[in-house]
């Protein structure tokens, strides 16, 4: 268990008609992001339970290349692991980040987009859904997900 880890303050979407852009704020320093389980963002694309992970459909930062690229990986419910399908930037300073992720990379290509999501920092065992509230830090809490969407706002 991570002792002196940060905890997940703030989080954020925003998007464009090409990409998605999460941010996430800590109370102090992240942690190196050659940590195990640095700082993983979970995507629910069709928000529905019974596909996916635990419902997850994607998953960020399963395999961090550098300081400024990381990767998206698709569940493969056939062989229950997580496939990598691109890499992609993020950038960090301190105690935030910030990651883009292309939308047609997570099927999200409408006029209109929604989506469920969840951090989940310095986890110790990977496709353990428990770690969600054992082990690092959880955003939101326990299992529990964040909701974006676009449905029924204005343009």
């Amino acid at each position: 268990m991570c002792e002196n880890c940060p905890r997940i303050i703030e989080s954020r979407v925003a998007y464009d008609s090409s990409n998605v852009y999460f941010y996430v704020k800590t109370d102090s320093s992240l942690t190196p992001y050659t940590d195990m389980n640095w700082m993983l963002l979970f995507i629910d694309s069709d928000i529905n339970k019974a596909t996916g992970w635990e419902g997850y459909d994607y998953a960020v930062n399963l395999n961090v290349k550098s300081d400024s690229v990381t990767t998206l990986a698709v569940w493969n419910g056939q062989d229950s692991s997580w496939d990598k399908i691109a890499d992609i930037h993020y950038r960090y300073n301190r105690n935030q980040m910030e990651i883009m992720v292309p939308r047609n990379l997570i099927n999200q290509t409408g006029k209109d987009i929604s989506f469920d999501f969840h951090w989940a920092d310095n986890i110790q065992k990977l496709n353990d859904i428990n770690e969600f509230f054992i082990n690092g830090d959880s955003a939101p809490d326990r299992r529990f997900n964040y909701h974006f969407t676009t449905v029924g706002t204005p343009n």
